[in-house]
């Protein structure tokens, strides 16, 4: 832009006149053009008065494409000035506070909302090319260009006030409405630009990605994980971990990974650097899952139904000792994601809740199953031939995954081991699987060897409750069939657990009776386990009174 004297000097009368200051300098400082997921109602224009005294918009406009917008008004020094398209949201309708505030209908009740309340007008901005312009008195004093539409959701920010570089912003948000732009270089800027979590058994490791954007090393600087009040997220409680960073020179990224102990299902967590010359992203809230998560798991799949049932379907389990309500998970596979219901659902503690294809199909499959069925808007296709199922949580932390590479047929299921190892699944022992009830598994066996575990070993199956029976525990290689048999002391068979089995469960439970269903007296018993051709293994077990 060139300024004549002539129009120099005229600008310079009015702002007189309007008792401004040629070192008030108001600039359009930073523009929303791409609003984010297409909500036009997000668009905005921000100006910021570089100068050391107020300014007068009382002459000035703004011209948006063909569009013109009077302003009015005043700008202290230093201050910034909002024009958006809708202040506060309005139904399913998003504002400007909704997304860049808190969304409570009201503005400067939260720390995101300090600067003065922004404007309403009516205006349009092109995501992939367009231009704002303000005249001040007739004059174009500042503009702010662009010529694609970069990422959604992101803002054009001016580099320095007084000098016409444009760039993206690159906020953690997207952009910096009220705060100084991130793209202009400050002398100290850290900024925790993302954090990960993953759940581990103390409860939740942190990976925070943390960039210096500023001008000189960072040297000393301090990183506090602390509880957050959700209520009153400016808050800073119970601090659960602190570090001293590694020196990080201007430009440069460190990824920091801590595990933290967090108690319950989940906590509300705010990761913080001591104050520095941009404070805006000095600070990142988010959530952490604690050594109760995950408060539902995968428990039974139906991949490949084969008639008369129709419908596939996923059962799942709330492991909690109480009941737990449910809102915005997801279910996930290599290729897809689906939303699992629109509405909040609630399961009881130790209780089924099972995602069906076709909720008719199922319930006239299983009339007698009793809990939430759900059927999503849109079905995630279970591949015969194998996939990955991934459970994710509204926070889009993973909660469970499963993966399997075939399906069975004859309407048996993929059917997780109850209150075995984390994550081990087998085949149901009958068709169609126990939906809504304890999973009865068989595990193809892929052990190198035969282990068979007997506990207790000795028992009393008297019928007074307590070691009524023995819990016997098997590891099998692959092999053509096995044989799990109780011998006595003679080498007679009493009992045959499992006899010429294509495949075994993981565990059996014995309660001291022969085939018959006689008690047997006490005495030393053989356990005898064999995989046909591979291997085979006794171990001995004691019935007392």
């Amino acid at each position: 832009m060139v300024i004549r004297p002539a129009r120099l000097v005229a600008l310079f009368a009015v702002l007189a006149a309007l008792g401004g200051d040629v070192r008030a300098a108001v600039e359009v400082n930073e523009v929303l053009a791409n609003e984010p997921n297409s909500q036009t109602t997000l668009e905005w224009v921000e100006l910021y008065n570089s100068g050391e005294n107020s300014a007068n918009l009382g002459l000035c406009q703004l011209t948006v494409g063909g569009s013109s917008v009077p302003l009015s008004g005043s700008m202290d020094p230093g201050s910034y000035l909002i024009i958006c398209r809708q202040l506060f949201g309005s139904g399913s309708t998003p504002g400007f506070e909704t997304v860049w505030g808190n969304n409570s209908g009201v503005w400067g009740d939260t720390s995101t909302e300090s600067y003065p309340q922004p404007m309403v007008a009516s205006f349009s901005l092109n995501n992939g090319a367009g231009s704002v312009t303000l005249i001040q008195a007739g004059v174009d004093t500042s503009t702010i260009s662009w010529s694609e539409a970069g990422k959604d959701g992101y803002s054009w920010e001016r580099v320095q006030p007084g000098l016409n570089e444009i760039k993206q912003s690159v906020d953690y948000s997207g952009s910096t409405p009220g705060f100084v732009n991130s793209v202009t270089p400050l002398q100290n800027d850290l900024s925790i630009d993302n954090v990960a979590v993953a759940r581990i058994s103390s409860g939740a490791e942190i990976d925070l990605t943390i960039t210096n954007m500023g001008i000189n090393s960072g040297v000393d600087r301090k990183l506090l994980i602390c509880a957050m009040n959700p209520v009153m997220p400016d808050s800073i409680g119970e601090i659960l971990d602190s570090l001293t960073l590694p020196v990080l020179y201007s430009g440069f990224s460190t990824d920091i990974v801590r595990p933290v102990a967090i108690s319950g299902v989940y906590r509300y967590l705010i990761a913080t650097l001591d104050a520095d010359d941009r404070v805006r992203n000095n600070r990142k809230p988010f959530v952490a899952p604690g050594v109760n998560f995950p408060p539902l798991i995968l428990s039974e799949l139906m991949t490949k139904p084969q008639l008369p049932l129709t419908s596939e379907w996923i059962e799942l389990y709330n492991p909690l000792t109480i009941a737990f309500l449910y809102q915005g998970w997801q279910l996930a596979d290599l290729s897809d994601t689906v939303s699992i219901s629109a509405s909040q659902f609630i399961v009881d503690a130790g209780y089924y809740a099972v995602l069906v294809e076709d909720s008719n199909a199922f319930r006239q499959f299983y009339p007698e199953f009793q809990g939430p069925v759900i059927q999503p808007a849109r079905w995630l296709t279970l591949n015969n031939d194998g996939d990955v199922i991934r459970l994710i949580d509204p926070y889009g932390i993973e909660a469970d995954s499963f993966s399997y590479t075939k399906s069975y047929d004859s309407n048996y299921t993929w059917a997780r081991v109850p209150g075995g190892k984390t994550g081990e699944w087998g085949r149901s022992v009958v068709s169609g699987g126990t939906p809504g009830g304890v999973n009865d598994v068989i595990i193809e066996p892929n052990d190198q060897r035969v282990s068979l575990t007997i506990s207790p070993h000795v028992f009393s199956p008297d019928g007074d409750g307590y070691q009524d029976v023995t819990v016997i525990t098997l590891e099998a290689p692959q092999a053509s069939n096995y044989t799990l048999k109780i011998y006595d002391r003679d080498g007679r068979v009493v009992r045959t657990l499992a006899g010429s089995a294509e495949l075994v469960r993981r565990t059996y439970e014995w309660d001291g009776r022969d085939d018959s269903g006689r008690r047997l007296p006490i005495g030393i018993y053989i356990c005898y386990l064999e995989a046909a051709g591979v291997e085979s293994v006794k171990k001995s077990v004691v019935i007392a009174r």
